[in-house]
């Protein structure tokens, strides 16, 4: 990962590498925020070679514009890879913590008669891609799974 630019960044390739290696990064989800992170590293702490808990802490404070879970999004990767530091005894920084959850509200909504049947009528008609057994499969457990949730409440 040659875009890495803090003084730190080796730690951060090793810690990737491992990852990789044992089949539990994800690029899409890590590889971002890893990214940003050094980079922050690098630009507001020039100077300094190690990791260090004010870097860590400047980092990881929840933004006015974040909520909890958009904040444990961006720091769940970093307080990933102090565990990993933590754990070869290579740091002995505090990994961030975690943000009490944002209670769930939810409302229900009562679906009118011809919305249900513009939706059953969509996934009785569910085109399978060609050459995909899965894609084929859910073709025919998808009409079944929604009407089965609708007979039960589960989504009334």
């Amino acid at each position: 990962m040659s875009t890495l630019r803090s003084k730190f960044s080796h730690l951060i390739e090793q810690f990737i590498n491992y990852r990789s290696a044992s089949g539990s990064w994800n690029e899409g989800c890590y590889g971002l925020n890893i990214k940003l992170f050094d980079h922050f590293c690098a630009d507001n702490y020039q100077h300094s070679t190690i990791l260090t808990q004010q870097m860590l802490d400047a980092w990881c404070s929840k933004r006015d514009t974040e909520t909890i879970r958009s904040y444990d999004t961006r720091v769940r990767v970093i307080r990933i890879f102090i565990e990993y530091l933590r754990s070869r005894d290579l740091t002995d920084i505090l990994p961030p913590a975690r943000l009490k959850p944002e209670p769930i509200t939810y409302a229900p909504y009562a679906f009118e008669e011809e919305e249900l049947q513009h939706f059953y009528h969509e996934c009785d008609n569910i085109q399978p891609y060609l050459g995909r057994r899965t894609s084929i499969i859910r073709k025919y457990t998808i009409p079944v799974f929604f009407r089965l949730l609708y007979s039960t409440g589960t989504y009334n």
